[in-house]
């Protein structure tokens, strides 16, 4: 899980404290990177149990520009969410420990 991989690797390289994560280069880093995360779980369930279905329904009709874009630009913002995440995970490999 990226949570609990991201506590342990902070917690081991930077002792885990609750004010750590807040005032340390590497806590806002992963505090940043879970935020990421949380988005595109939540662009994730948007596309599966809204967009979709939506675009479905748009297709059985014959409408389904509105559709098409709406799941494309989630996709897009997903995809930019996951590039964030990379390099932000590539950032924290690269600090030395505080």
């Amino acid at each position: 899980n990226l949570t609990e991989t991201g506590l342990i690797n902070y917690g081991l390289i930077s002792g885990l404290t609750l004010s750590g994560l807040t005032s340390t280069l590497d806590g806002q880093l992963l505090l940043t990177k879970l935020g990421f995360f949380a988005l595109m779980v939540a662009l994730a369930g948007a596309n599966r149990f809204h967009l979709t279905p939506r675009l479905e329904e748009k297709m059985r009709i014959g409408d389904h520009v509105g559709a098409i874009a709406a799941l494309r630009k989630s996709l897009l913002i997903e995809s930019g969410a996951a590039t964030a995440i990379l390099l932000l995970v590539s950032v924290l490999g690269l600090q030395s420990p505080q």
